[in-house]
């Protein structure tokens, strides 16, 4: 299973209600018939495309309700799982642990605008 997808289902059976259980399950349900209909698969080159099927869908399916759980459901997992991970924080966010590193023996001579 990929990290991404395996985050996502420990956090909805974690985390969520029984109720929005079934409501994710449902949703899940009606993306995978909603890519089946349109035939497309999904290809990360072209991600616009299938945003596209899927709007599309949006407006003219009637009870949409489950299938944008799901789908909001996904997106928010998502960038939880990504903006968490260890790789966004120390390569994007350039995190460092607080307190930061001591430095025992520091020049008192360089400016006072550099970094300690």
């Amino acid at each position: 299973i990929d990290p991404a997808a395996d985050f996502i289902m420990t956090m909805v059976n974690d985390c969520k209600s029984p109720a929005d259980i079934q409501k994710f399950a449902v949703g899940f349900n009606d993306y995978k018939n909603l890519m089946n209909q349109s035939s497309l698969e999904i290809d990360t080159d072209e991600p616009e495309e299938v945003l596209t099927v899927v709007e599309g869908v949006l407006d003219k399916k009637e009870s949409k309700e489950e299938l944008t759980y799901f789908i909001l459901t996904v997106r928010e997992l998502s960038l939880k799982n990504l903006t968490s991970s260890a790789f966004f924080m120390e390569d994007y966010l350039d995190y460092q642990l607080i307190p930061s590193e001591y430095i025992a023996c520091y020049d008192i001579t360089k400016s006072q605008n550099e970094r300690i």
